[in-house]
């Protein structure tokens, strides 16, 4: 489930958001993601959200999805948990063709050990900022059903 296409404005936005440091963009996007949510009726038990590679996260100094995961599990008053872990670092899915998205993530996300056990039987939530392909969505998704999740849903801010 997406907010809003990802046309001029809502890619300003997030340009804005993720490449100039205008974290303060977290509060408003995620409320609106939240509300989205609670309109279609989705109910998950527990938030998470993509994470970056500890090299990318390093030079942004900030991870947007997680921010905005915040902002969603805060809103809905759900847990946020770090499941997931970015194992090999990949170039940004922007830069690359349809058919390089679908198959550059393929391996490059594990759950997180300290949630090893948490995952089961829970309805969760991945927050991402854009969906292109779906291909990252789709990692995280396989990740977490692989551990026991008993439903994965994805929002994100634009698509």
């Amino acid at each position: 489930m997406a907010v809003l296409r990802y046309t001029a404005y809502p890619k300003e936005l997030m340009r804005l958001f993720k490449y100039r440091g205008r974290e303060v963009l977290a509060e408003p996007l995620g409320e609106m993601m939240a509300e989205v949510l609670f309109e279609a009726g989705i109910r998950p038990e527990v938030v998470t959200y993509v994470p970056l590679h500890p090299d990318r996260m390093r030079q942004r100094g900030f991870n947007q999805s997680e921010l905005l995961a915040r902002q969603v599990a805060r809103r809905l008053n759900l847990p946020l948990r770090s499941a997931l872990q970015r194992i090999r670092p990949t170039l940004p899915q922007s830069r690359r063709s349809r058919w390089e998205r679908m198959g550059a993530l393929s391996g490059a996300f594990r759950l997180n050990p300290r949630s090893v056990g948490a995952v089961v039987d829970k309805r969760w939530l991945v927050v991402d900022d854009v969906y292109t392909t779906g291909s990252t969505l789709v990692e995280c998704a396989k990740t977490l059903k692989r551990a026991g999740a008993k439903q994965v849903c994805s929002l994100t801010w634009a698509r």
